[in-house]
């Protein structure tokens, strides 16, 4: 028998050899025809989609519970979030659905709009890391069984120290990731539900419309550690009575030397501990007039601290003293108010402008000048810059002004150079946020080609 070998190229022999290649391509072309449609219906067919569907039960009566919002978060490398889904269950069966979820891990979380029942992460945990996790294929269809225990409420009043009602006090009850807030009504009371029982809730009431109240964590706690925590029980509601305490203010007004208001300078107030020790307690920025408020104290004494928001280490102590033990303490009643007003922010050291390099622009083009103000000690972040230009001779043909630029960093100083080609002065100014002018202008060459 002649075997035939095919040459890419060269023309194939003749006889029985040909026939057999023909025949071999039909059949090849025949097997492509059946198969390609079924391989490009597979590449477009979707991944199959999973499924959870969720039955609400009430854990006390088993009864369907319906318009409870439902949840779903998914797992995604940087957290909880992904493909979010949100349901409310079935007026008649206590059921929702969610359909055309991809594959992944998923949580739920439930809440009753009327908080007669415990908002949770299913099942009965407080945050999604102790959730029951779901884990989904394609075309997983899942059912959870839901159960939510009649939920725990905590009630009580607010007055101050003479009780006397308060409202309009903000609370927050949190546990773990849990949280459930409320406002004190006008004779004072509140009720919030809707709490997963348990033994670790905290409570917290800050006076947010009139800081005229120390806020305090439940029982009569600065910070959240120190809080005393709450036990909440199922279907009980667990009373308390708080008693707010009047703040006492510290107001005034920091400026310069020079009069200007101190716009980034931060107030702060330590007080005296039992331990004799001085804590940092409440603080506050100045406004762009220059004015600051601390509240949220209560009786004591205090000391009051300044310092430039950029530099914290740059402290220093009213009335004006890098020392705290030099500092004037103020012995504060409940509700009194001191006046700081005309603090003076000593600011003595001038900045100095550096402009190292020459500037070459055409005619009409923007000039861009690298400069650089340095201020050792600076009363604020900025410091006014100024350049002017002048001729060989002297004569200044162009100013141009560039407000609140920061200091102790590299610049650009940006301006139209509408003037005729020759060679020039151009000098850098500036004047800090204290309002010291520089020591020295920084100099250098203006070619206009």
């Amino acid at each position: 028998m002649k075997v035939v070998r095919r040459v890419e190229g060269a023309p194939a022999a003749s006889g029985v050899g040909m026939g057999v290649r023909r025949g071999t391509g039909l059949l090849f072309l025949l097997f492509l025809a059946c198969c390609a449609p079924a391989a490009l219906a597979a590449a477009a067919q979707p991944a199959r989609a999973a499924s959870i569907s969720v039955q609400v039960r009430a854990a006390d009566t088993l009864l369907p519970l319906t318009g409870i919002r439902a949840d779903l978060y998914q797992s995604m490398p940087w957290g909880w979030g992904g493909d979010w889904r949100c349901g409310y269950s079935d007026p008649v069966s206590g059921g929702v659905r969610f359909d055309g979820l991809a594959a992944g891990t998923y949580v739920l979380e439930l809440h009753d709009p009327a908080s007669a029942y415990a908002s949770c992460c299913w099942s009965d945990a407080f945050t999604r890391a102790e959730a029951t996790k779901i884990v989904l294929a394609n075309d997983t269809a899942y059912a959870a069984d839901v159960e939510l225990l009649p939920a725990g409420r905590v009630a009580g009043v607010v007055t101050d120290e003479y009780g006397t009602p308060l409202g309009g006090i903000s609370i927050w009850v949190g546990m773990d990731g849990q949280a459930g807030t409320g406002r004190t009504a006008a004779d004072g009371g509140f009720d919030i539900g809707g709490l997963l029982p348990g033994a670790a809730w905290k409570l917290y009431f800050e006076d947010t419309e009139n800081e005229d109240y120390v806020y305090q964590w439940w029982d009569g706690q600065r910070v959240f550690e120190d809080a005393t925590p709450l036990s909440v029980t199922s279907g009980q509601t667990t009373t308390v009575a708080v008693k707010m305490l009047t703040s006492a203010h510290i107001d005034g007004t920091i400026t310069t030397r020079f009069g200007l208001p101190a716009r980034d300078v931060a107030a702060q107030a330590f007080r005296l501990s039992d331990t004799g020790r001085w804590v940092d307690w409440s603080g506050e920025c100045c406004h762009e007039d220059g004015s600051f408020r601390i509240f949220h104290l209560p009786a004591g004494t205090y000391i009051v601290a300044f310092w430039d928001t950029d530099r914290p280490s740059h402290k220093r102590y009213y009335p004006d003293t890098a020392l705290r033990s030099e500092a004037k303490a103020f012995t504060l009643a409940a509700g009194e108010t001191i006046d700081l007003h005309e603090v003076v922010w000593n600011d003595t050291q001038r900045p100095t402008p550096a402009a190292p390099d020459a500037e070459i622009v055409d005619q009409d083009e923007m000039a861009d000048v690298r400069m650089r103000v340095n201020d050792p000690r600076p009363f604020g972040p900025r410091a006014d810059v100024t350049i002017k230009v002048r001729t060989r001779g002297g004569r200044l043909i162009k100013t141009v002004v560039l407000p609140r630029r920061r200091v102790n960093t590299w610049l650009h100083g940006r301006f139209l150079c509408d003037l005729p080609r020759g060679r020039y002065r151009y000098s850098v100014h500036a004047r800090d946020s204290g309002g010291n002018r520089e020591t020295r202008p920084a100099v250098n060459t203006l070619r206009v080609r």
